[in-house]
């Protein structure tokens, strides 16, 4: 009954306004998206270049950045009906409340049921789990399937353990971040099983499925170099340019010594970054209070700050207790550090570290349990206030996300904003050119958005997403110029603020940022709101205003144009 209860409350919070918040979609989900509707409507990507049996093979569009592979199979089914946010996002959606009942599983495997049910409820009110599982970025299908993978090891004997074999493959297939991490974390799950779980037994075949995993690595790694086609330029090695410049400024920043080439030298500046990555990934402000760019809520972190405490007396405790588990899951965790600590980037980027997650709640509820089995005779009393007063910091990262998240966030809003204006004035016959720096990503956003991709424009849209002035219907999408004169041409026109200021000061209406009403696109020779209010400012929004699809011209006009003099 319980789990029951858990799985509907992880049900409200990952499908609740999902048709409205995320207010926005990202380049990245854009491009599985439209490639899996193009597979859908022409059994090509929408370049035209490859197939769905091409990706299986990894090869990716020379027309785009290779991406990982299940997603567009994941997602394709639920764009038969069109293209909306609501469809984009529930697979991923129905994965996350998989993911809950995963986690049951598993942990129920490591250690009881009482700790399964608390993992499971702290799985489903996880703030980076739900704000990710709310996404069409392919981090759930990762962790769906690497935990479905080691349920079916902890659960099968004998050649049955083989069944975990294409499942994991899945788990590869989900997510490129995740490759690197494939093979270790099979030998650390293979290790735990066979030694602990079933005491030395069914060698064989454990051996049997290391060695189908690795052939398969190395097949990967082949297809890999016979494409041309892949990113293995995002990981850092001590020979990438970031290492080696760096080892060039110290050295130049330095008086020589007899130790300079001991001390600087590429391999030492390399395992220092490898550090200094690890230290800023595991730092208590990233995961607890404040998150990063990409997480962008700012005024919360990834995990509760409750779960500090129960995480470190739960690891205390099971290395007192049961010290192979604890190692399995230490590793675990430290093992899912590594897309972080070995990519070239700088900055904190949690969707590398998404695999380290469940490990950790399992952790965290396993110390709330024992923190309750130490007063045994109020441990029901104890396990209730616990329960209440995580509830009660679900109820303020709820009221973030949903109520402060749509606005302050980082989101492309106002490119939405544009597009329904677009397609209302397309409605009128209204002719729009649109002058930006990013003219193909804003055509394949308003494609998007309004939902112009289908069995008849799929193939005509085609040579237009790579043009250098794309058009849809009665809008252009053109490069950004100052050579013309917006009282002098009878279209609508709209530029980005990109562009040149050259006409900032002509009385035009204008697509603001929600945060401080700061211009984002502004419109000259608008024929659509005429008639209607449009204020200085936007206020006064409400959830069900960001269904921008759905609102007609006064709606639009009213809530999110305003008026610049």
């Amino acid at each position: 009954m319980w789990l029951v209860v858990i799985l509907v409350l992880a049900s409200l919070l990952r499908l609740i306004f999902l048709d409205k918040i995320p207010t926005s979609v990202t380049g990245d989900e854009l491009t599985y998206i439209l490639t899996a509707k193009s597979f859908l409507l022409t059994g090509k990507d929408i370049g035209g270049v490859i197939t769905p049996w091409q990706v299986l093979l990894f090869q990716s569009s020379p027309l785009s950045m290779p991406q990982a592979e299940l997603p567009y199979f994941l997602l394709m089914p639920f764009l038969a009906g069109g293209l909306s946010l609501f469809a984009v996002r529930l697979p991923f959606a129905l994965l996350g409340i998989i993911l809950v009942w995963l986690i049951y599983q598993v942990t129920k495997e490591l250690f009881d049921r009482k700790t399964a049910l608390i993992a499971a409820f702290f799985v489903s009110i996880s703030p980076w789990l739900i704000y990710i599982n709310r996404t069409a970025y392919e981090m759930t299908p990762a962790l769906v399937f690497y935990l479905l993978g080691l349920y079916v090891l902890l659960k099968t004997k004998g050649w049955k353990i083989l069944f975990a074999f294409p499942i994991f493959i899945l788990a590869f297939y989900s997510y490129i971040a995740t490759k690197v991490i494939f093979f270790p974390f099979l030998l650390i799950a293979v290790a735990y099983v066979y030694l602990i779980k079933n005491n030395k037994k069914f060698g064989k075949q454990y051996l049997s499925l290391l060695a189908l995993s690795f052939s398969f690595v190395l097949i990967f790694i082949g297809l890999l170099q016979a494409s041309g086609t892949s990113r293995l330029g995002d990981i850092l090695l001590p020979n990438s340019p970031a290492v080696v410049e760096q080892v060039d400024n110290i050295r130049k920043l330095s008086i020589h010594s007899p130790l300079s080439s001991v001390f600087i030298n590429k391999f030492v500046v390399y395992f220092q970054t490898l550090i200094i990555r690890f230290v800023n990934a595991f730092s208590a402000s990233y995961l607890f209070l404040y998150g990063d760019n990409f997480f962008g809520m700012w005024k919360h972190g990834l995990m509760y700050v409750l779960d500090a405490l129960f995480l470190f007396f739960g690891a205390a405790i099971l290395l007192f207790k049961k010290k192979s588990l604890f190692y399995f899951l230490i590793g675990t965790i430290l093992i899912g550090f590594i897309p972080q600590i070995i990519h070239k980037g700088t900055d904190n980027f949690t969707p590398h570290i998404t695999f380290i997650f469940p490990f950790i709640l399992m952790l965290t509820a396993y110390g709330a349990v024992s923190l309750a089995d130490l007063f045994s005779k109020q441990q029901k009393l104890i396990l209730t206030g616990i329960i209440f007063v995580y509830l009660l910091l679900m109820a303020n990262f709820m009221q973030i996300y949903f109520y402060q998240y749509p606005i302050q966030g980082q989101s492309d809003i106002a490119m939405r904003e544009l597009s329904r204006y677009v397609a209302l004035a397309q409605d009128g016959g209204q002719k729009v050119v649109v002058y930006s720096k990013t003219s193909n990503d804003l055509l394949r956003k308003h494609i998007f958005y309004a939902n112009l991709y289908n069995k008849d424009t799929a193939v005509s849209l085609r040579s237009q997403l790579y043009a250098k002035e794309p058009y849809v219907f009665n809008v252009t999408f053109k490069e950004c110029s100052d050579t013309f004169d917006p009282a002098k041409v009878t279209d609508t026109i709209i530029v980005s603020r990109t562009c040149s200021d050259l006409f900032r000061n002509t009385n035009h209406l204008t697509i603001a940022q929600l945060t401080d009403g700061g211009g984002i696109y502004s419109i000259y020779n608008d024929k659509l709101c005429a008639g209607f209010v449009s204020s200085r400012y936007i206020s006064g929004l409400q959830i069900a205003d960001f269904a921008l699809e759905k609102l007609s011209k006064k709606q639009l006009c009213e809530k999110f144009i305003t008026l610049l003099r």
